[in-house]
């Protein structure tokens, strides 16, 4: 899926914008991804996150200050060992690599309240070869940065929704006002004052 999304020429993504929309995807438990349903999470995402005018958008918002700070809870508290501890009782052959199967359970028996689309993402980012196989030992030293690049992203996609939704409302408001000016001006008064 990662790599169909990456070779594809007409969408131009960067690999990380690839790798969310890969952690959109909703995989059953035997790892499968109904493609239709998909093809309108990628397509809605790709709309409203990866076009370039969104991603303008985004960046005048941050630079008016208009995105919350951005929280790094996972960094700041981040229990390396518990993770790595967690990697190596799944990894049977003891070789510092675990199926991407398992990987993902692991994330989601950590304690680190990951979402399942940070799960499917983290997930998508380590297997970067599409072998199936992850390093996880090589794969840890970047887990935060990518987890943080994650929430980075999801931060100011929400921050950019509620601030249009917010505009949006405001536009409606003041065009209602208007129309009810509009309508107050044009009515036809009375020949005898009433």
């Amino acid at each position: 899926m990662a790599k169909c999304l990456r070779n594809c020429k007409r969408l131009s993504l960067t690999p990380f914008q690839v790798l969310r929309i890969v952690g959109l995807s909703d995989p059953d438990s035997l790892g499968m991804v109904d493609y239709k349903d998909f093809a309108t999470v990628c397509k809605t995402a790709i709309e409203n996150g990866f076009y370039y005018s969104k991603l303008i958008q985004k960046q005048l918002l941050l630079a008016q200050n208009l995105i919350p700070d951005i929280q790094h809870p996972v960094t700041e508290d981040f229990d390396f060992m518990e993770l790595m501890r967690v990697f190596q009782k799944y990894d049977r052959t003891e070789n510092g690599v675990l199926a991407i199967g398992d990987y993902i359970k692991c994330l989601e028996e950590c304690d680190l309240e990951l979402k399942k689309n940070e799960i499917i993402t983290l997930a998508a980012y380590a297997d970067m070869d599409d072998t199936g196989k992850i390093d996880y030992q090589e794969n840890v030293k970047h887990f935060t940065d990518v987890l943080d690049m994650i929430r980075f992203h999801e931060v100011t996609q929400k921050a950019m929704e509620e601030f249009y939704k917010r505009t949006a409302d405001t536009f409606q408001r003041h065009k209602t006002m208007k129309d009810e000016q509009d309508k107050s001006m044009k009515k036809p008064k009375s020949l005898f004052g009433t």
